[in-house]
């Protein structure tokens, strides 16, 4: 790792895709080798989190241009791009609703007693078929 001056421009950085990587480290600029694969399989817990990352890598592709300029903006200024600051986010958002999800798993007195959306009182629902999805209609106040 060598300490640089100041970041240099993104055209230079894409020049030296593989072979150097530019980062901000602490507020300071920074240069490397690019990083390498060691070779080898990777711990369980660095391989189950490789779909996180696949996931998100998909949606910042697909989030829509007004999204990403303020990801861009809250980025400015921090080091990461507006695509690293997204993924932290995804991925921190994604670990703290498991988390919430575990902690919300309901108990055998709180489990709900209806085992077919038939039964709940606030749906209108015939035999569903594959593709259909539950939808609330605000102004019956019912599921449909």
């Amino acid at each position: 790792m060598a300490k640089i001056k100041s970041m240099v421009a993104d055209d230079v950085i894409s020049g030296f895709k593989g072979k150097l990587d530019f980062y901000v480290h602490d507020g300071q600029p920074c240069v490397r080798m690019w990083p390498r694969s060691p070779g080898k399989k990777r711990a369980p817990a660095v391989e189950a989190q490789w779909p996180l990352f696949s996931v998100a890598a998909k949606l910042w592709d697909q989030i829509p241009a007004d999204i990403r300029a303020a990801y861009e903006q809250m980025a400015s200024d921090t080091g990461l791009s507006a695509r690293d600051m997204f993924t932290r986010s995804y991925i921190s958002g994604y670990k703290k609703l498991i988390a919430t999800v575990d902690e919300l798993e309901p108990s055998e007195e709180t489990r709900s007693p209806f085992t077919t959306l038939k039964e709940l009182l606030d749906t209108e629902i015939p035999e569903p078929t594959d593709g259909q999805f539950l939808t609330y209609d605000s102004a019956t106040q019912e599921w449909k």
